[in-house]
């Protein structure tokens, strides 16, 4: 039987497995674990007196692209695809978010006495200014106290507080010495004279004479809360908590280099509250993978980040700000080329850090803001030794039939990237027992390029794995796992950048000539 994909020909046996592997990695240990390990070409009992002692199989043929081979670096981003067929990994932290009742203790909890009928209450609004306090929720707590108590009713006015267009306006009886109750605020608005607040009372006998309280008639808000705030808020800061985002693409960086044409750190808010808010960051930073650490520099920080903010007409809005840190304001170039494990950052927002009093905004009770950051990751670049390994078990002990084995791996590249592999057998004491080729063996040459690092033409590479004697049985006997070593540099030593493309693959064919001893 013929072969003619491997350039082998057999009348033994034909064994034909169609797998797609997720990664390069396992590419030459899936060869071997399918046919020394994993697969029993003496099943349905055939007896070995009916094989030739030189068995040829195709083991398998398949196709690899590039999305299938970032399946092992995108655990905590994510894949995408541009639409001009670029891949890019993103990586995202928490959001995090800013609410209008963490922003805001408009009305204070304070008690204050009306030591006259009239009392003009100045609201401790720090620096603010309010022009309009539209209440969600709330009382107006009283407290009177009066030896000659029964028979007295007292009636509570507030002009700057309506309801509907009707003024505050409440009578209540004494009912003891001391009489306490409240008045519910929900749907009343609130509107303060220069931050000042009018109360008038008046307390009247059972026969209509009115009379002054002596300092025992005392008022408190308590938790009064808005839907809508209208004026100079005032400048405060607000807390948001120190935070990472996560990079795992170098995991299993061993050696060698990456680089990243244009890398991009980005700084997203969406902001629904309508007054200016400025960002001071005091830490940003990439921690590399040994843990030391590399700022990330920018001029524009030392003035802070300006967040867009709807306006007085356009309440109910939500304004975006995008701010990037990217080779051309930044070092983010040459910090992403490093093998780093996170970027740290830390901000604190400011409102109105001007101070600008003529500024008159507004907050509801749904206004947020919102932060994300977001580092971004081109699949363009170059590579030099971009080293990785992972380890896998491995026991063929029970194959004694077997007495040589030879791979023929075909592959035809249609990335622009040279690949170096190599397979080192490891017994159970995690000693080297024998590596499967002599050097790292280049299994994968560059595809052509174009001016624009593209691929015009794939390469199309043949590779022999022999093993042999001593050598087989050794790693038959003592092998217990084995440790593949990955190599990746693009085009001239990795001294080009180039693309990398969704719809780049690697098409491979692996066959298996068997000596096997029928004895």
């Amino acid at each position: 039987m013929n072969y003619p994909f491997l350039g082998i020909r057999s009348e033994v046996l034909t064994l034909s497995v169609f797998m797609k592997t997720k990664s390069l990695l396992s590419l030459l240990f899936g060869a071997c674990l399918l046919w020394l390990g994993g697969c029993n070409p003496f099943a349905n009992d055939i007896s070995l007196d009916d094989w030739q002692p030189e068995l040829a199989v195709p083991l398998f043929e398949s196709s690899v692209n590039v999305v299938d081979l970032l399946e092992g670096f995108d655990e905590l981003g994510e894949v995408q695809i541009d639409p001009d067929n670029l891949i890019r990994l993103v990586y995202k932290s928490d959001y995090y978010e800013v609410t209008s009742t963490e922003l805001l203790t408009l009305v204070p909890q304070n008690t204050f006495v009306l030591w006259d009928t009239v009392r003009h209450y100045t609201l401790d609004l720090n620096n603010a200014n309010i022009e309009e306090i539209r209440v969600k929720s709330g009382n107006l707590f009283y407290q009177v106290g009066h030896l000659t108590w029964s028979g007295v009713t007292v009636n509570l006015t507030v002009p700057q507080a309506t309801k509907d267009g009707v003024v505050f306006n409440e009578d209540f009886p004494l009912t003891s010495f001391l009489t306490q109750g409240y008045f519910d605020l929900e749907g009343y608005s609130l509107r303060p004279t220069n931050d000042t607040v009018t109360f008038k009372y008046t307390a009247r006998t059972a026969n209509g004479t009115e009379f002054e309280f002596n300092n025992t008639f005392s008022l408190q808000f308590q938790d009064v809360e808005h839907t809508f705030v209208q004026g100079y808020l005032g400048t405060a800061t607000y807390f948001v908590p120190r935070d990472s985002i996560e990079i795992d693409f170098f995991d299993f960086f061993l050696s060698g280099s990456a680089f990243f044409e244009d890398p991009v750190v980005e700084v997203i808010v969406d902001n629904s509250f309508g007054f200016p808010v400025r960002a001071s960051v005091e830490i940003l930073e990439a921690v590399r993978t040994d843990g030391s650490i590399i700022p990330i520099a920018n001029l524009d920080l030392e003035e802070g980040i300006d967040f867009n903010y709807p306006s007085l007409n356009e309440i109910g809005q939500t304004k975006y700000t995008s701010f990037i840190f990217d080779k051309n304001n930044s070092n983010i170039e040459n910090v992403i080329g490093q093998p780093i494990s996170l970027v740290d950052y830390k901000a604190t927002p400011w409102a109105n850090p001007d101070g600008d009093s003529t500024i008159i905004g507004f907050v509801t009770d749904s206004s947020s803001m919102g932060f994300e950051v977001r580092a971004d990751l081109p699949f363009y670049g170059r590579l030099n030794g971009f080293t990785v390994a992972d380890t896998f078990d491995f026991d063929i002990t029970d194959r004694d039939e077997i007495n040589y084995a030879e791979f023929k791996l075909i592959t035809e590249n249609g990335f622009p990237t040279d690949v170096d592999m190599q397979l080192t057998f490891i017994d159970a004491e995690d000693q080297i027992l024998d590596s499967l080729m002599i050097n790292d063996s280049r299994i994968l040459t560059a595809a052509n390029v174009n001016s624009e690092g593209e691929v015009t033409q794939p390469q199309v590479k043949e590779t022999f794995i022999r093993l042999e004697d001593s050598r087989l049985e050794r790693i038959r006997l003592n092998a217990r796992r084995i440790v593949v070593r990955t190599s990746i540099s693009t085009l001239n030593g990795g001294d080009v950048s180039v693309p990398i493309y969704a719809d780049y693959s690697v098409d491979y064919r692996v066959g298996l000539i068997a000596g096997v001893d029928p004895d």
